[in-house]
Protein backbone atom coordinates (compact mmCIF):
# COMPACT_ATOMS: atom_id res chain seq x y z
CA UNK A 1 0.00 0.00 0.00
CA UNK A 2 1.29 3.16 -1.24
CA UNK A 3 1.85 5.97 1.97
CA UNK A 4 0.37 9.11 0.64
CA UNK A 5 3.17 11.96 1.79
CA UNK A 6 2.73 13.97 4.42
CA UNK A 7 3.10 17.12 3.09
CA UNK A 8 2.70 19.67 -0.03
CA UNK A 9 3.78 22.13 -1.03
CA UNK A 10 5.02 25.24 0.35
CA UNK A 11 7.84 27.73 0.26
CA UNK A 12 10.94 26.51 2.38
CA UNK A 13 14.12 28.77 2.27
CA UNK A 14 17.22 26.77 1.23
CA UNK A 15 21.39 27.42 0.55
CA UNK A 16 21.85 27.31 -2.90
CA UNK A 17 24.91 26.02 -4.11
CA UNK A 18 26.51 29.20 -5.54
CA UNK A 19 26.27 30.35 -1.77
CA UNK A 20 23.22 32.75 -2.20
CA UNK A 21 19.77 32.11 -0.43
CA UNK A 22 16.93 30.82 -2.34
CA UNK A 23 13.65 29.16 -1.67
CA UNK A 24 11.92 25.29 -2.83
CA UNK A 25 8.83 24.54 -2.04
CA UNK A 26 8.14 21.39 -0.31
CA UNK A 27 4.55 19.39 0.45
CA UNK A 28 1.91 20.21 2.84
CA UNK A 29 -1.64 19.07 2.24
CA UNK A 30 -4.27 21.55 3.64
CA UNK A 31 -5.23 20.86 7.36
CA UNK A 32 -8.17 22.28 9.21
CA UNK A 33 -7.69 24.86 11.77
CA UNK A 34 -8.14 24.24 15.27
CA UNK A 35 -9.47 26.90 16.14
CA UNK A 36 -12.22 28.49 13.63
CA UNK A 37 -12.57 25.12 11.42
CA UNK A 38 -11.69 26.57 8.05
CA UNK A 39 -9.21 24.60 5.65
CA UNK A 40 -6.07 26.34 5.27
CA UNK A 41 -2.78 25.97 3.63
CA UNK A 42 0.33 25.48 6.21
CA UNK A 43 3.52 27.08 4.97
CA UNK A 44 5.23 24.75 7.97
CA UNK A 45 5.10 21.47 9.04
CA UNK A 46 4.45 22.54 12.83
CA UNK A 47 1.11 25.11 11.91
CA UNK A 48 -1.46 24.50 13.47
CA UNK A 49 -3.89 27.47 13.31
CA UNK A 50 -4.68 29.17 9.96
CA UNK A 51 -3.97 32.65 11.52
CA UNK A 52 -2.15 33.97 14.65
CA UNK A 53 -5.42 35.70 15.57
CA UNK A 54 -7.14 31.94 15.67
CA UNK A 55 -4.16 30.53 17.76
CA UNK A 56 -4.26 33.57 20.13
CA UNK A 57 -7.86 33.38 20.39
CA UNK A 58 -7.57 28.93 20.85
CA UNK A 59 -5.08 28.99 23.13
CA UNK A 60 -6.10 28.72 27.25
CA UNK A 61 -3.36 31.36 27.97
CA UNK A 62 -4.42 33.77 25.17
CA UNK A 63 -8.36 33.51 26.62
CA UNK A 64 -7.25 33.39 30.36
CA UNK A 65 -4.54 36.21 29.82
CA UNK A 66 -7.69 38.25 27.97
CA UNK A 67 -10.58 37.32 30.68
CA UNK A 68 -7.98 38.78 33.45
CA UNK A 69 -7.04 42.12 31.35
CA UNK A 70 -10.01 43.11 29.73
CA UNK A 71 -9.85 46.80 30.47
CA UNK A 72 -5.79 46.59 29.22
CA UNK A 73 -7.04 44.89 25.89
CA UNK A 74 -9.78 47.30 25.11
CA UNK A 75 -7.47 50.56 26.01
CA UNK A 76 -5.13 49.24 23.73
CA UNK A 77 -7.73 48.28 20.89
CA UNK A 78 -8.95 52.35 21.39
CA UNK A 79 -5.71 53.52 21.68
CA UNK A 80 -5.08 52.01 18.62
CA UNK A 81 -7.99 53.03 17.01
CA UNK A 82 -7.34 56.35 17.69
CA UNK A 83 -3.68 56.57 16.36
CA UNK A 84 -5.15 54.65 13.07
CA UNK A 85 -8.01 56.73 12.52
CA UNK A 86 -7.43 56.94 8.61
CA UNK A 87 -6.80 53.25 8.15
CA UNK A 88 -9.94 51.75 10.14
CA UNK A 89 -12.08 54.72 8.11
CA UNK A 90 -10.38 53.45 4.94
CA UNK A 91 -11.27 49.95 5.55
CA UNK A 92 -15.23 50.82 6.17
CA UNK A 93 -15.09 52.84 3.30
CA UNK A 94 -14.17 49.40 1.22
CA UNK A 95 -16.17 47.54 3.42
CA UNK A 96 -19.37 49.22 3.17
CA UNK A 97 -19.09 50.89 0.11
CA UNK A 98 -16.55 50.24 -2.21
CA UNK A 99 -14.52 53.57 -2.34
CA UNK A 100 -11.22 54.03 -0.83
CA UNK A 101 -10.05 57.37 1.28
CA UNK A 102 -8.51 58.40 -1.85
CA UNK A 103 -11.75 58.53 -3.43
CA UNK A 104 -13.26 60.23 -0.42
CA UNK A 105 -11.12 63.22 -0.79
CA UNK A 106 -11.52 62.98 -4.06
CA UNK A 107 -15.45 63.66 -3.86
CA UNK A 108 -15.14 66.00 -1.40
CA UNK A 109 -12.51 67.73 -3.21
CA UNK A 110 -15.08 68.19 -6.19
CA UNK A 111 -17.96 69.24 -3.92
CA UNK A 112 -15.52 71.70 -2.53
CA UNK A 113 -14.79 71.03 0.36
CA UNK A 114 -17.69 70.32 2.13
CA UNK A 115 -21.64 69.04 1.98
CA UNK A 116 -23.00 68.73 -1.18
CA UNK A 117 -25.99 70.56 -0.26
CA UNK A 118 -25.59 73.02 2.10
CA UNK A 119 -21.70 73.22 1.80
CA UNK A 120 -20.91 73.08 5.69
CA UNK A 121 -17.50 71.18 5.97
CA UNK A 122 -17.92 69.77 9.14
CA UNK A 123 -21.14 66.92 10.07
CA UNK A 124 -21.84 65.30 13.68
CA UNK A 125 -21.25 62.04 13.52
CA UNK A 126 -20.47 59.21 16.44
CA UNK A 127 -16.69 59.08 15.92
CA UNK A 128 -16.45 62.61 16.88
CA UNK A 129 -14.11 63.10 13.80
CA UNK A 130 -16.10 65.69 11.93
CA UNK A 131 -16.35 63.93 8.59
CA UNK A 132 -19.32 64.17 6.27
CA UNK A 133 -21.16 61.08 5.91
CA UNK A 134 -21.18 59.21 2.61
CA UNK A 135 -24.70 59.48 0.55
CA UNK A 136 -25.19 56.27 -1.21
CA UNK A 137 -28.55 55.07 -3.41
CA UNK A 138 -30.36 52.42 -1.55
CA UNK A 139 -31.41 50.71 -4.25
CA UNK A 140 -28.00 50.16 -6.40
CA UNK A 141 -25.71 50.93 -3.98
CA UNK A 142 -24.25 53.74 -5.87
CA UNK A 143 -21.91 56.63 -4.03
CA UNK A 144 -23.50 59.59 -4.49
CA UNK A 145 -21.57 62.24 -2.64
CA UNK A 146 -21.00 63.64 0.76
CA UNK A 147 -23.57 65.02 2.78
CA UNK A 148 -23.73 66.22 6.66
CA UNK A 149 -25.67 64.97 8.71
CA UNK A 150 -28.56 67.69 8.74
CA UNK A 151 -29.12 67.23 5.20
CA UNK A 152 -28.45 63.38 5.07
CA UNK A 153 -31.24 62.52 7.63
CA UNK A 154 -33.21 65.23 5.69
CA UNK A 155 -33.51 63.38 2.20
CA UNK A 156 -33.24 59.99 3.97
CA UNK A 157 -36.81 61.10 5.98
CA UNK A 158 -38.30 61.91 2.41
CA UNK A 159 -37.47 58.68 1.33
CA UNK A 160 -35.07 59.61 -1.40
CA UNK A 161 -38.12 60.86 -3.69
CA UNK A 162 -37.37 64.10 -5.64
CA UNK A 163 -40.96 64.33 -5.57
CA UNK A 164 -41.67 64.61 -1.89
CA UNK A 165 -38.75 67.01 -2.34
CA UNK A 166 -40.00 69.38 -4.52
CA UNK A 167 -43.03 68.90 -2.57
CA UNK A 168 -41.40 70.33 0.34
CA UNK A 169 -39.51 73.35 -1.27
CA UNK A 170 -42.83 74.26 -3.25
CA UNK A 171 -44.09 74.07 0.68
CA UNK A 172 -41.54 76.37 2.10
CA UNK A 173 -42.03 79.13 -0.64
CA UNK A 174 -45.59 79.42 -0.54
CA UNK A 175 -45.81 79.68 3.40
CA UNK A 176 -42.41 82.20 3.53
CA UNK A 177 -44.49 85.01 3.11
CA UNK A 178 -47.84 84.00 4.95
CA UNK A 179 -47.55 85.98 8.27
CA UNK A 180 -51.00 85.42 9.43
CA UNK A 181 -51.19 82.65 12.40
CA UNK A 182 -52.83 79.73 11.81
CA UNK A 183 -55.74 78.93 14.05
CA UNK A 184 -56.16 75.52 14.62
CA UNK A 185 -59.74 74.02 14.39
CA UNK A 186 -60.39 73.25 18.05
CA UNK A 187 -59.57 76.65 18.89
CA UNK A 188 -62.19 78.07 16.75
CA UNK A 189 -64.57 75.52 17.71
CA UNK A 190 -63.96 76.99 21.35
CA UNK A 191 -64.17 80.78 20.03
CA UNK A 192 -67.73 79.87 18.61
CA UNK A 193 -68.98 78.09 21.43
CA UNK A 194 -67.80 81.01 24.09
CA UNK A 195 -70.06 83.86 21.55
CA UNK A 196 -73.02 81.56 21.88
CA UNK A 197 -72.88 80.75 25.13
CA UNK A 198 -72.27 84.92 25.97
CA UNK A 199 -75.23 85.81 23.57
CA UNK A 200 -77.71 83.23 25.46
CA UNK A 201 -76.69 84.94 28.75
Amino acid sequence: MKQQPLFDWAPVAVRLKNGTSGHRRLLLHERTCRACGNQYQPTRRDQTYCTSRCRKEHSDYGRVHKAANRAKYTEYARAHRERNRDRYFDRRLQREYGITLADYYRILTTQGGGCGICGVAESRNKDGSGRLHVDHDHATGNVRGLLCDTCNRGIGQLGDNVDRVKAAVRYLLRTATNTERFTPPHESAAALCAMLTKGVQ
